[in-house]
């Protein structure tokens, strides 16, 4: 796995438990979202972690066959039972909006099928104060569909008022036929006009 963890050279100068306390309402938001379930899972083979067992890596999005943003850095995951995992990183410059149209044309270009983009304020730390000064911050979520695959993705883009860094990137991914999102027709109008969402 050492070719999967993200090199030590350009880490964030924050300590890695402030990238922890950043993510947090991104990745707590996506898991409610996913509701990844290990009593679920049915059976696990023998590379697979044990049900409800989840592991804490430095796994890029490429181990879920997902893109990442040129000039990624500090790499954070959880891996559970396959394909079901989370991986989050940073950018020091970039935009929302440019994370998620980078993410669209990848993953149209993949065969998913964005179900939702739509513009989030996301809630940041008690006592960080955002970019609106109310403790929260602008970005952008984006949900897409493999039914191919069998797989749900949760992308949020969150902006960070930090000069270290621009933008922090959480990927949520699971078992698309195990979640509430399997009828995403039903369960997600459409609600953005741009023909690149449709």
């Amino acid at each position: 796995m050492a070719s999967n963890v993200a090199p030590s050279e350009g880490k964030s100068p924050r300590p890695g438990a402030e990238l922890a306390l950043w993510l947090l309402p991104v990745v707590v938001m996506a898991a409610a979202a996913l509701t990844v379930r290990a009593a679920l899972v049915k059976s696990s083979g023998p590379s697979e972690p044990p049900p409800g067992q989840w592991k804490a890596e430095h796994l890029r999005p490429e181990h879920w066959g997902l893109p990442t943003l040129p000039g990624a850095y500090d790499f954070h995951s959880l891996e559970g039972p396959p394909p079901n995992g989370s991986a989050a990183y940073r950018l020091r410059s970039g935009t929302a909006a440019s994370a998620a149209r980078f993410y669209r044309r990848h993953l149209v270009a993949a065969g998913w099928k964005i179900v939702q983009e739509l513009e989030q304020v996301y809630p940041l730390p008690e006592g960080a104060p955002g970019p609106t000064g109310k403790g929260q911050s602008p970005g952008r979520r984006l949900i897409a569909v493999d039914r191919a695959g069998d797989r749900l993705l949760i992308a949020n883009f969150v902006t960070r008022p930090d000069p270290t860094a621009a933008l922090d990137v959480a990927l949520g991914i699971s078992r698309l036929s195990e979640s509430p999102f399997r009828n995403s027709s039903r369960l997600f109008p459409q609600t953005d006009s741009r023909p690149e969402c449709r």
